[in-house]
């Protein structure tokens, strides 16, 4: 019998096979091991960052990398074996390599705040067609940190410019296997400044605990000095570098005396606490030995303060108006001194202010000084001296006590006022000073306009009116100067006078003397710069006689803002031009082409160009800088006259020295602002007037 052979298709039989050999296996990976990693951020309190990445590294060095994962679970298929998981994102300015990340680097310094960092690290063992689970708990690699100064006083937070500061001791690198750190490295830390404290925010891996950890500090003041401070950390960040998830702040106070302080001192460091803020200034007060009240000042952020304080009687009492202390003492009998403590105090925080009064001055009897008398002011210590010579007019008997005379006083002022301002403040110690006493048999100064007129030594006469002229009897002031003994042998164009007018009115005139014959490459020449001593005493002494006598340069003012300086006037001023006289104006618009152009085309020097208007005429004659002194009587001298003033200095002092090194000492101030109240109305002070001695000047 027949059979009929069944047939069964080859592609059933392969398909059957291929079913029986799948339901041998676990995964879809038979050949491969899986991780299903899971994320946890329980332990992590800031942003959980969107993205994130997988390497696992064998133990032979191959390492298989899962770049911008996301979401809370991921299957990753790896090679079996024995390797480190590492889980991180990516983070601003953080390198990653293997194991290790790197907080990148430049020659200043590690950067100060690079990304947030989360890593998590473990070995695993995978093999074929199996799956392990593995739950990533992330930590925070990168921990903020805070520093803060409460500047002490108040009253020199405007005047610091900028704090900044290096951080030694840090981490640039981490091993995200074993979390150790390493590589010591220095952080540049710039602070923000508001009102009471100085602040940096940092991001760092942590310290190197073998290594210390010092911030190196320095302040840089408005007035352009620089002082340096360190304070050694160690002990006050131990904890940082296990506490990473949470802020870690450092706060102190750093008292700063002045902004010529070379000795800058920090408190003692707090650490995590909230800053609060409370200054008072001055913290020390000495009162005379009279009746007398002194303020101080009260600067906190805290919504309320109170004052206490702590005396032996009952001789010192306060009175408080907003933000102010007013302490009045009344007057001291005793032959000793006495003291209190005024204690401030807010938010568990405590200053205290410290009172002294001087004990009651033995009754001795006065000096006064007799006519012509010489008294040296202060001596030079640098080069063979420059001398300036101050003369009173207008001055009487009562007034010559010694020490403590209204004429002595003056003078002294008007001393100090010569020396107020830069570059004339620097170069203090290459001056000789010279008092001479001038008894006058009545006070103040004669009044041409009104024909009031004052028996004084040396006649002064102001025009009155509206006019700031003033004149005076020239042969009497060259008999003084000439009285004293040690400057005998100077040459009298070498000396300069300054004369303080017993007068409270504004004005002032110089005179210029010529030394005849002989032209020079410096402003030389003897002046009388005459200054009474009213509102303004500083500003027409920092005018008349550090501008015109001493350094020999003219108005810059503008009077007739639309009238062209007249020829005559032109020729006049370019005459005196050789004797080193009026090198502040000239007669061109091309800088090239005046007396300053050794400033044209410095970067340094910027803002000296050519400005047109001066010596009263608003064309035809420019001057170098839009304001200085010799414009409105701000405290600011322009380049080309600081040039005139250091040259003359230098060459009276008998020193060598060139322009290019001018250049390169030359501070350039700040433009100082006007003394006067708003809306009151500039009036000019007079032109310098051009003199010539009658007498043999050379002696």
């Amino acid at each position: 019998m027949n059979r009929k052979k069944q047939i069964i298709p080859f592609f059933i039989v392969l398909a059957t096979l291929a079913g029986c050999d799948t339901d041998k296996f676990n995964t879809s990976h038979p050949d491969e091991g899986g991780v299903i990693l899971t994320m946890d951020w329980s332990n992590i309190e800031s942003t959980v960052p969107s993205t994130y990445h997988a390497n696992i590294i064998s133990t032979s060095g191959q390492n298989k990398l899962f770049n911008n994962l996301s979401g809370s679970s991921n299957n990753l298929v790896v090679d079996p074996g024995e390797a480190t998981l590492y889980v991180y994102n990516s983070a601003e300015h953080i390198s990653v390599t293997g194991n290790k990340a790197t907080i990148i680097n430049d020659a200043t310094g590690i950067v100060a705040n690079p990304g947030l960092f989360y890593t998590f690290s473990k070995q695993i063992v995978t093999e074929r067609d199996q799956d392990i689970t593995q739950t990533a708990l992330m930590r925070q690699q990168i921990g903020e940190f805070k520093i803060s100064f409460a500047i002490k006083p108040a009253a020199m937070i405007p005047k610091i410019r900028k704090v900044s500061a290096v951080l030694e001791g840090v981490a640039s690198e981490l091993d995200m296997l074993t979390n150790e750190l390493y590589t010591p490295s220095v952080v540049p830390v710039s602070f923000s400044k508001n009102a009471y404290y100085a602040t940096a925010d940092l991001r760092l891996f942590g310290f190197i605990r073998q290594n210390k950890q010092n911030l190196l500090l320095e302040i840089e003041f408005e007035n352009g000095n620089k002082t340096s401070v360190s304070s050694d950390l160690t002990s006050n960040v131990n904890d940082f570098n296990t506490s990473k998830n949470k802020l870690f702040s450092l706060n102190a106070s750093m008292n700063v005396p002045d902004e010529n302080a070379s000795v800058i001192t920090i408190d003692q460091w707090e650490l995590n606490t909230t800053n609060r803020y409370l200054s008072v200034y001055p913290s020390s007060i000495d009162l005379p030995c009279d009746e007398f009240s002194e303020s101080v000042t009260v600067v906190t952020d805290q919504p309320s303060w109170e004052y206490s304080m702590a005396q032996t009687g009952d001789w010192l009492s306060i009175s408080r108006s907003n933000n102010l202390l007013v302490v009045s003492a009344i007057a001291n009998p005793n032959e000793d001194s006495r003291q209190a403590i005024v204690n401030i105090s807010t938010g568990g925080l405590n200053e205290s202010i410290t009172v002294n009064q001087a004990a009651a001055e033995k009754q001795v009897e006065s000096e006064y000084y007799t006519d012509m008398e010489t008294v040296k002011i202060q001596s030079a210590t640098i080069g063979k001296g420059v001398n300036v010579v101050l003369l009173g007019d207008g001055y009487t008997s009562d007034e010559m006590e010694k020490k403590n005379g209204k004429y002595e006083r003056d003078m002294r002022a008007a001393t100090d006022h010569f020396f107020s301002v830069y570059p004339m403040s620097d170069y203090r110690d290459y001056f000789n000073v010279y008092m001479v006493t001038a008894i006058s048999n009545q006070a103040g100064m004669s009044d041409e306009s009104t024909g009031a007129m004052v028996d004084t030594k040396f006649k002064t006469l102001w025009e009155g009116g509206h006019s700031t002229g003033i004149g005076c009897d020239d042969d009497i002031v060259y008999e003084y100067v000439t009285s004293i003994a040690e400057l005998a042998s100077t040459n009298i164009h070498d000396i300069t006078v300054i004369m303080p007018i017993n007068a409270y009115v504004y004005a002032g005139t110089c005179y210029l003397y010529l030394y005849q014959n002989i032209s020079n490459n410096y402003g030389n020449g003897f002046s009388i710069s005459m200054c009474p001593v009213g509102s303004y005493f500083k500003e027409v002494v920092v005018h008349e006689a550090a501008g015109h006598g001493f350094s020999k340069v003219t108005d810059e003012y503008i009077y007739y803002q639309k009238e062209a300086i007249p020829e005559t006037e032109m020729m006049y001023i370019k005459n005196l031009k050789p004797y080193g006289f009026f090198e502040n104006v000239d007669f061109s618009d091309d800088i090239l082409e005046t007396t300053w152009n050794g400033f044209a085309n410095l970067p340094k020097y910027n803002m000296v160009n050519t400005f047109e208007g001066a010596w009263m005429y608003g064309l035809g004659i420019w001057r170098p800088e839009f304001n200085s002194c010799m414009n409105n009587n701000i405290f600011y001298f322009n380049a080309p006259t600081r040039w005139a003033q250091v040259r003359r200095i230098y060459k009276l002092a008998g020193i060598d020295y060139m322009f290019s090194q001018f250049l390169q000492d030359d501070v350039i101030p700040p433009l100082s602002s006007s003394t006067r109240s708003k809306g009151e109305v500039f009036v000019p002070l007079a032109p310098p007037v051009i003199k010539t001695l009658g007498r043999n000047a050379n002696r």
